[in-house]
Formats: C-alpha cells, structure tokens, sequence
C-alpha cells in the first residue's frame, strides 16, 4: 500500500462494502476509530461480525483482519493498531494462528520483529485463556464443554497446573466432580502428579466414592491420536520427468496435510480446506524418513520413504529452515506411529506382544537427538564465527555483529527444543510402568463388564427357552437338549468339517440328532477296531456358561474350546473319511462310458457329506505341519494329509491308488447371519484317473446350520455342484434343494449328466444322507411331471417356519426312492454300529483311524494324528489330562511360531508344495511324492 487515506471515490465505494468487506478495508488501511467503533457495535448486538472472516476480492483473498493488520501500516500506524486494536481483537476471539490461503498466519506474514514479538505474546496470552477456560469447566463440572475442549485442535494440555501446581485433576477431585474425574482419567492425566505442596489428587478427595474413582483407573486408550499438521512443501518426484522440469521450473510447492497417519497433498490451502482437488495421498503406515547427503548443508530437505516402495522429497521455506524441517520431521513420526500401530492391531496377536510398546519413547529419543545435532552444528558455527572476529578490524567486526546476535537466537531456540525433548523422554520414562498396570486394570473391567452382560443375557435366553418348551408341544427325544445350555461344534463333511481360523476353533454348534440304524454283520472284516477304548464321556455335565466365561475379553480368533467338545480324531482324519466309498472310484474306471463313469464319481461326491449326522463333537485342529497316513490295501488305496497353513488353517491331502489319483486342500470361510450360519468351502477337489487320462474337478456345496441362537439346531446342504470331466467335455449338475417353507425337499439331490453338446444323457436323484439313483433323462422327467406332489417324500408336515420351535426340523429321514421303472441304486449308505452313540457316534470306518499297530508305529512319520497325545488321551476317556496336552502343544506351536518371527523365517510345508495345478489352472497344494521315501529326519517336532 503506497498510502493510507482514502479517496472520495473510495469513500463513496465504501458506502456498498458488506460489512466484512468494511472490517477488513479498515484493518488494512489501519483505521482505529472504524475499528473500534465496529467492535462496540458488536459488542452492542448491533451488528452480527465474524472477526475472523477472510476476504473474497483479488486483493485481499483469504486474509484476515489479522493479516492485514501485521502486513500493512507504517510504523506509525502499525504501533497504535497493535498495541490497541490487536488486542482488542484477541479480547473477541480473533484467532492469532490462524492460516491464510498461502499458507501464512499473522506472525509469519509480517516482517516487522516488533509485530512478530507482540503476536507471540497475543499466542501466550491466548494460551493462558484457554487453559484458564478449560480449568473453570473443570471446576463447574461442564463435562460437554471439556469433551468439545478435548476434541478440538487446540486440545488444553491435561497436565498443565495452575499458579499452586495443581492439574485439571487436583481440581475436579477438590469440587467433588466425579463424572469430571472419570472423563480426565479416561483421556490420559496423569493421577500421581504432586502440585507444590508434595499432594496427589487424591489427596484432595473428600469423599470415598472420588478416591475410589481416583483409585480404580477406567478404561483408558493409551495410543494418542497425533494432531492435524498441515503447511506449505515444495516437493519433487522421483521420475526423470520431473527431474527434467525441476531444471526450469526447481521444487514445486504444494500444501501438504498430516492427518489420522495419512499425508496429502494439494495445490493450495483452499483445496486443502474442502477437501477437493486432491493432488494425491499416500498412508504413513512402516513409512521411514531420513535426511539426504546432499542436503546436510543446506539443511531444508528430507525425504519419506512409504512402505509401497515410492518415495517424495520434500524442502522446507527458507525462513527458520532447521527447526521448521525438524517440525515436520517431528509431525511425520507421530502419524507414521499412529498409522502402523493401527494396521496391525487388528491382525497382531496377542500372543506376539511380549511387552509394552516403547515405540513413543524411541521416537522422543530419536526428536532429542536430532535437536541435539542441530545444536551442536549451530554452535559449532557460531564458535568459527566468533574464532574468525579476531583477525577482522573493527569496522568488519561491527558488520558481524547482526550475524552473531542470530546465531545466539538460533542456539538458544534450539536448546530450549532439546530440554523440551528430554522433558518429554523423561515423562515418558516414568510413565511407562503406569502404562502396564493401567493394561492390567483395563483388561480386568473390560472381562467384568462383558462377564455381567453376558451372563444376563444367558439368563435370559435360558428362561426365554424354558417357557418356549413349557407353552409348545413336547419334542421327540434327543441326545443333547438346548436347556442344558450345551452347544457344539458343527462336523459338515460337505466342507470335510468345519474349523475356523486361528486358535482351536472360532465357533460351536449343535447338530440334529437322527433315527439310529442297524448295522450288518459282514463289514467288520474290513476293519481291525470295531471300538474305540472305552465309552464317550456324558457331555451333559458340561455347562455352555463355564465354556463362555472362559472366552471373555478374547478375540474370537483366539478362542481354545476345551477338550470335552473335541471327538478323538483331528480335521485331517476326518478328511480321511471322504474315502469311505472308495469302491465308487473303482467301479467308475472300470467302466467304458464316460457317462457311467461320471455316474459313480458323482456318487462318490456326494456320499462323502453323509457320515456328518449325529456327529456331535468337533475335530481337534491340526497342529502346523501334522500329517495323516491312512493305507487301507483292502479299499485299494494309500491316503497322505499335512496341515500346511495354520493362518488361515489350510488341509492338503492326496489318495493314490492303481485306478485313480485325488487330491485337494479344504479351507473353509463361514458368514454369521444371526440365527444362522453359512459355510462356504474353499479349494478345487481334483480326481484323475491315469489309465484313461481323464482328469475331475469339483468344489464342495455350501452348507448352512440352522437355529443357532434358539430352537433345535439342524444342518441342510444345498447349492449346485459342477463335475466336470476335462477330456471328454461331460459335466454333471447336481442340485443340493433347499428345504424350503414346509421342508419338502429337504436333504434331496437331483441332477443330469451332460454330453459336450450340452444334452442330458443320465439323471441322477435322491438323498445326501442316505442314496443315489440313475435313470434315463427322459423317463425321469416324464415320471416327475406325471406324478402327484406328496408321492416322493415322507415328511413331518412341519418344518421350516413350524410354529412351535420342538418342531421346527423333520422328525425323520425324506426316502428318494421314487421306484422309477429302470432306475439304478448307483449308492446307499453304510448303516453304523448299534453302538456308535456310544463312541462318539463314529462310523465303523472312523472307528479304526486312530488305531496305531506296532507295524504302523514303524513306518509313519513322528507328525502323524496318531502320535498326538491329546487326541489319544480323549479317546481313553481322560479328559483332565488331555486338556493339559492340548493346552501344553498348543503353546508350543505358539512359541515356534514366534521363534521363526524372531529369525524372520517363513513356514515351508514338508510334504506338499503350493504349485499351479495343472488342470485348473490356478494355485493349489500338490503333493511332492517324496513322502513315501519315509525320510522322516526333515519332519518337525510337533508333539
């Protein structure tokens, strides 16, 4: 501005200013009278005046009042508009740090030192009022107003004292402002700081209800949410374009935005300020900063390294350029540890975190030491600056003179940095040991809480199922009933069982118990068991309430289900159990059609889901790199399976015989509906058969448990499973049905076999829980659109949708046998032992795969299922001491599984190696084939 009076043109055009336009012409040409009498009409109610608003012309956009007052004025004018007007605008609010469009606030916009002395001491003053504010909120007991104070950028230091050294919290507890003292302690105030007379907040409580607050700490969240930063960089990319441009055009500036551990960046702080336009954003998560060789002179560059492997380069302003670059450096840490800590709590075990992270202390030591560096190197030239005065005359020395008096300035700023750094490494220092009992405490409130929720709403459920089983019709009998508060985990061979990732199991379920069937004499010369050891324990005895308070306060991915749950077999085993109809295998190469061939290899695939039923208890998970052997020379077929992945649990496993191959790798993903459950299998199933050269894909169908929160539990399968025969182009499509409202179709599975040309050449009908049959397509569906609905099925006549919850499932079996003229039983179910409830409900196949005979003993690797003392001890009914195995081998997976963190070592699987399957295309686990040279030195030691 070249002059302060204004023109009579001017005078009329201010007639039509707004009247933000009118204060800020007015603080620009420094017009106090304006000024002041503005302020009074404001103070009046006269006029409704933002002080704080920034101008909209070309001249003065994005400045305040503030501004413009530090910018403009001749000393004459500037010194009565500070001294007067300033404060007058501090006095209504004005914000002193506040930034404008480029970036600036009203100290760093002026030039003028006597201006820049006069906005510090308005900050102080500011600071002080705020403080003074937060402190009288405390006193009130104004917990909405502190809440706002907390949640601001300008967050009130909580440990700050008053002039007799006390804290917000020496406060609240002197006016007896418990709800006060609860929100203090939940934000992070320190409770054992002394004010000068050597007292505690405690010790100004005057009730024991507050020194019990004061004493039992809440929950408290220890990781600190870093403020925003935000300011101007210039900033250079790394790519020979931009290096070309950098030539002509140098460092391009941008206005860059710390936030939440994320950096952004825009063309200016108006885009900054909506949001819009955003140049670009990258995540500060395992990012690294550090200084570049070539800058350790100029000292105003530094470079971020992210962790997707790109890196910026940023430069500082010339003005101040050391501290305002150790500013930044110092912002960026801050973000850089919140952002990290945040990605990997939720996928960090807590088996991982053997102590309290000292991550905020090594980053205030790393800011101190940097201070000091910059200290040292500015004392050094002060020292040389100082050394070279006395070889210049006098003249020379009195021009040196304003360079000195800077360094001075700028060594004293630079150690009061330091002593700020090491006060803050102090703090943290004594804070650390409160960090960890504060964790302890935390945790404990957080199991009592959840303890008394959830025992209530156990309470509740139980009463609500009482008075449901007194008001409806009595239930037939089942094994376990919901009253017991008993529940189970679901075994669905349609997913080779169900186990869930992490721990021992995520989730429990109950299954249906069925009508028993005879077993016929002639299958016991297939199998050297016929029983397990002795009986299953009575499970009735076991409260679900004991089993949930044990998982209180844990993610549920770190849930152990105790042992009484478990049946004497693990997922691998079990896996073992889709062999049981390995005749269908044989049959199916035998034949010359590839239709009847595809006919019994669909009936192999769905037989294997039918051994789930009566099923009660859960595998036992495999322990990372178990294995399984299974040669049965009777069934024509040798069977291998290695736990190869524990997160997520991955099951690979390979059957050889002289008529087939098959193998796979099961890896189950659930969803949780509320009353229901999904289960969604994982992974191709390949089956190959050599001598044709013919090769067989399927995936399991999804499977869905019923009744989960209340009502009797029971499981149906259903989706459609594609058979495909990838050298003759033939597919079999089965349809698992749904039950449906009434249950008609319940358990049912229909389907055609499909030439290359896509026409039906078989139909394939009946029950996955019982048989299969074959006819020819057109008789099939002839038969089915002549026959009268009702002549297929035998049903109860509720189920799905009944209005009684005892009768919400089918009382028995659906029979699919529908007697078609030409129909072919192509499978039907082995019946079980008359005993099998006894044992676990096992099949007589499952009986003997937990038998170990000294000639087995001699030739199966130390990992086999067999050898795992937890699982042998169940099965001679010990169950204290096979809850003391489980625990004891699981902790030693955790403890290998650290120690190949430590050694930054990754899992190799021994037996099966993840390749491309050849057939399919995509990734899966193929066995190696070395396992049959029984070189079981490289095995590991698991047990």
């Amino acid at each position: 501005m070249e002059d302060n009076s204004a023109s009579d043109g001017e005078d009329s055009d201010a007639e039509n200013l707004t009247i933000e336009e009118k204060w800020l012409q007015a603080s620009r040409n420094g017009k106090e009278d304006i000024i002041v009498e503005m302020l009074q009409q404001r103070k009046n109610g006269d006029i409704s005046l933002d002080v704080n608003c920034t101008g909209q012309q070309k001249s003065n956009r994005g400045w305040s009042a503030l501004h413009l007052a530090a910018y403009f004025g001749h000393l004459n004018i500037v010194q009565l508009l500070l001294q007067e007007v300033v404060r007058a605008l501090i006095d209504f609010n004005a914000d002193v740090s506040i930034v404008n469009s480029e970036g600036q606030t009203p100290k760093s916009s002026t030039q003028s030192k006597e201006i820049k002395e006069l906005l510090e001491a308005a900050e102080n003053h500011e600071s002080i009022r705020r403080h003074e504010d937060f402190l009288s909120s405390v006193r009130l007991g104004d917990v909405s107003n502190v809440q706002e104070m907390l949640k601001s950028t300008k967050m009130p230091n909580l440990n700050k004292t008053d002039q007799f050294g006390n804290t917000a919290l020496h406060i609240a507890a002197q006016a007896n402002q418990k709800e006060m003292a609860v929100l203090l302690l939940q934000s992070g105030v320190c409770a054992t700081k002394k004010n000068y007379k050597e007292q505690t907040a405690v010790d100004f409580a005057r009730t024991n209800e507050m020194k019990m607050i004061l004493g039992v700490r809440p929950v408290t969240e220890f990781t600190r949410h870093p403020h925003r930063f935000e300011g101007i960089l210039s900033k250079v990319v790394d790519t020979f374009i931009a290096q070309l441009k950098s030539r002509f055009m140098g460092f391009r500036p941008v206005w860059v935005v710390l936030e939440r551990g994320v950096l952004s960046y825009f063309r200016n702080r108006g885009d900054a300020s909506t949001g819009s336009k955003k140049k670009g954003m990258k995540y500060l998560d395992e990012a690294s900063i550090f200084i570049p060789e070539r800058s350790t002179k100029n000292e105003k560059d530094f470079v971020v390294h992210y962790s997707d492997g790109t890196t910026h380069t940023f430069r500082v302003d010339e003005t101040d350029a050391p501290i305002s670059r150790q500013r930044w450096i110092n912002s960026l840490k801050e973000h850089i540890s919140y952002s990290t800590h945040y990605t990997h709590s939720g996928a960090e075990s807590m088996e991982d975190k053997d102590e309290v992270s000292i991550g905020n202390l090594r980053d205030a030591l790393k800011t101190a030491q940097a201070n000091q560096k910059l200290l040292e190197r500015q004392a050094s030239d002060l020292t040389t600056t100082v050394e070279s005065l006395q070889s210049q005359d006098s003249v020379k020395q009195a021009s040196t003179y304003p360079s000195i008096l800077s360094k001075v300035d700028d060594v004293l700023t630079l150690s009061k940095d330091t002593c700020t750094s090491l006060s803050v490494c102090l703090n943290l220092f004594s804070q650390q040991d409160e960090s960890r009992s504060l964790q302890l405490k935390e945790e404990m409130e957080k199991s009592r809480v959840l303890q008394e929720a959830l025992h209530a709403l156990a309470t509740e459920h139980h009463e609500l199922e009482r008075s449901i089983s007194t008001g409806g019709k009595k239930s037939p009998p089942r094994i376990y009933d919901t009253d017991d508060d008993e529940f189970y985990e679901c075994a669905d061979e349609d997913d080779n069982d169900i186990y869930f990732n992490g721990g021992d199991g995520k989730m429990i379920f109950l299954i249906l118990s069925i009508s028993k069937t005879r077993v016929t004499s002639h299958l016991r010369r297939y199998y050297l068991t016929s029983k397990l050891p002795v009986p299953m324990f009575d499970r009735n005895a076991f409260s679900v309430w004991t089993i949930l308070k044990q998982c209180i306060g844990k993610e549920l991915s770190k849930i152990t289900m105790p042992v009484v749950f478990n049946e004497p077999l693990d997922f691998l085993q079990r896996i073992a159990e889709y062999m049981e109809y390995a005749s269908l295998l044989r049959k199916a190469c035998s034949c010359q059609d590839p239709v009847e061939r595809l006919k019994f290899v669909s009936a192999f695939a769905v037989s294997a889901i039918s051994s789930n039923w009566e099923r009660i208890g859960k595998p036992f998970n495999p322990l990372l790199g178990a294995t399984f052997e299974l040669n049965r020379s009777e069934l024509g077929f040798k069977y291998v399976a290695e736990q190869v992945s524990h997160h997520p649990p991955v099951s690979a496993f390979h059957v050889e015989s002289q008529d087939f191959k098959f193998h796979g790798s099961i890896h189950p993903k659930l969803k949780f509906w509320g009353k229901s459950v999904e289960i969604h299998p994982k992974g191709n199933i390949t089956l190959e058969f050599p001598k044709l050269g013919e090769c067989y894909t399927w995936s399991n169908v999804n499977c869905c448990v019923h009744n989960v929160i209340v009502g009797k539990i029971w499981i149906e399968s259903y989706g459609v499973m594609e058979i495909i025969n990838h050298k003759t182009r033939h597919k079999a499509v089965l349809n698992f049905k749904q039950g449906g409202w009434f249950g008609k179709e319940l358990h049912k599975v229909e389907g055609f076999i499909y030439n290359p040309n896509n026409e039906k050449c078989k139909a394939l009908y009946g029950s996955w829980l019982q048989d299969m049959y074959a006819v020819e397509p057109d008789v099939y569906e002839n038969f089915m659109s002549n026959s009268h609905s009702g002549h297929s099925t035998s049903h109860h006549s509720k189920t799905n949708g009944a209005s009684s919850l005892s009768e919400d499932v089918p009382r028995k079996f659906s029979n699919y046998d529908l007697h078609i003229p030409g129909q072919e039983k192509v499978w039907e179910i082995t019946p079980r032992p008359e005993f099998s409830e006894k044992y676990f409900s096992f099949t007589s196949f499952a009986m003997a795969l937990n038998e170990l005979t000294e000639d087995c003993a001699g030739k199966i690797p130390p990992t086999d299922a067999r050898f795992r003392p937890d699982i042998r001890l169940l099965e001679q009914g010990n169950i204290e001491a096979a809850a003391a195995e489980k625990n004891r081998l699981e902790e030693k997976q955790r403890q290998a599984r650290k120690d190949r963190k430590k050694k930054k070592e990754e899992w190799t699987p021994v037996w099966f190696s993840h390749e491309v399957n050849p057939v399919t295309r995509e990734k899966d686990w193929i066995f190696k084939g070395d396992y049959w040279n029984r070189e079981w030195e490289k095995c590991p030691d698991i047990f």
